[in-house]
């Protein structure tokens, strides 16, 4: 029932109610959880509402009504009955943590943050609220604080990989490629909001433009082309590429993303993997053409990658696909930005189309989104495989 992700005044404020009655049953306390565990949100929340009545000096009907409030995205309403359940019981680390996840959904980083500190002052190794307490300073740009906070997770959780990347992140240590398991978070928690929030608020129009650029370079037929988006994620690319597809074929590591690819109806196949792992167990000369839209921020070190695509194409195929742009290299190949993205100098770029034996039919510059308003600078390219 762990929830994610100084403040001035009580943060407990409402009063216990008057006890009448001890504490509810084992039998009573099974039969919450068991609603809870189910999903079965309007049970759980009609049987919390009577146990805190019957037993309101016991925190455990508060603290499972406000848990459940909080899953019917309920945010204000389980504010109370979580601070009531923290009031309750003192010594309860989850309870802290719960309330302490409401408060950062309400925006109050502060109460927030002082829930989460209670936590594990409670419990030094409760993994879930040091997960949120370095969320929480990273959010609020206390990013030293927040850079020992995941240094403290990574301790507690060394196959944590979301945690690992964003501790290097915020250390400036470059590594290859981000790891699975902050990818797989990143996008799975993001892939309700993942299209209009990139199209909206983020002005994202690189599947539009890569596309639009692959027509005018190479003129596709259509229908004729045998096609893998790598990093397909929403089916933004695929959707905009369909039309000279023959076959189409999607890989992403992200569950959440496949399945929303899966109802734009417009894949033939779809691959739950890494985009690297995915190209190797494809057959020699079995695609026409690759694409890969504003996935390799998410794979610094491209070496490997753009061999396993020239194995792929047929001769005559191309590879299209988007970079961030690498500013003052100082003969760097990539960089692992405080965004927790990857970007890539055009030098390397450009050595990585010779080696691997590739000729550069388009090289355009970009902007890939904008960030606080800021344009974030990239390029566009199209390769093309004699």
């Amino acid at each position: 029932m762990n929830q994610r992700s100084h403040p001035q005044g009580n943060i407990f404020s409402p009063s216990a109610p008057t006890p009448t009655a001890s504490h509810a049953s084992d039998v009573e306390r099974e039969i919450a959880l068991s609603h809870y565990a189910a999903g079965e949100l309007a049970q759980a929340e009609t049987f919390c509402r009577g146990l805190s009545q019957r037993y309101p000096r016991d925190g455990f009907g508060w603290k499972v009504l406000g848990a459940t409030l909080r899953r019917m995205n309920q945010a204000q309403a389980s504010l109370e009955p979580m601070q009531i359940a923290a009031k309750l019981m003192p010594g309860d680390w989850e309870a802290f943590n719960n309330l302490g996840t409401t408060f950062d959904l309400l925006a109050q980083a502060e109460h927030a943050q002082a829930c989460f500190e209670h936590a594990v002052k409670l419990k030094p190794d409760f993994l879930e609220a040091w997960r949120n307490i370095a969320e929480n300073l990273r959010r609020q740009r206390k990013l030293d604080q927040a850079l020992q906070a995941y240094r403290r997770v990574c301790a507690l959780a060394p196959e944590d990989g979301y945690a690992r990347h964003m501790a290097n992140t915020l250390a400036g240590e470059t590594s290859e490629r981000a790891p699975d398991g902050y990818v797989i978070k990143v996008f799975d928690d993001y892939a309700d909001a993942f299209d209009t929030h990139l199209t909206t608020s983020l002005q994202y129009r690189v599947p539009e433009e890569l596309v639009a650029l692959l027509a005018r370079v190479a003129a596709p037929a259509a229908n004729t082309l045998d096609v893998i988006d790598l990093g397909c994620g929403t089916g933004l690319v695929g959707a905009a590429i369909a039309p000279f597809s023959r076959t189409l074929t999607g890989v992403d590591l992200s569950p959440r993303m496949v399945e929303k690819s899966r109802e734009r109806g417009v894949y033939q196949r779809l691959v739950c993997d890494d985009v690297v792992r995915m190209l190797r167990q494809q057959p020699d000369h079995s695609a026409d053409l690759l694409v890969s839209a504003d996935v390799f921020i998410y794979i610094g070190k491209l070496d490997e990658l753009m061999a396993e695509a020239h194995r792929v194409l047929r001769p005559g195929g191309r590879l299209a696909f988007s970079i961030e742009t690498l500013a003052d290299a100082s003969g760097q190949t990539h960089r692992l930005e405080r965004s927790g993205r990857y970007s890539q100098s055009l030098a390397y770029i450009e050595d990585l189309a010779s080696k691997g034996q590739f000729v550069v039919e388009a090289a355009e510059p970009c902007t890939l989104r904008k960030e606080v308003d800021v344009p974030v600078p990239g390029h566009l390219f199209v390769w093309h495989r004699p």
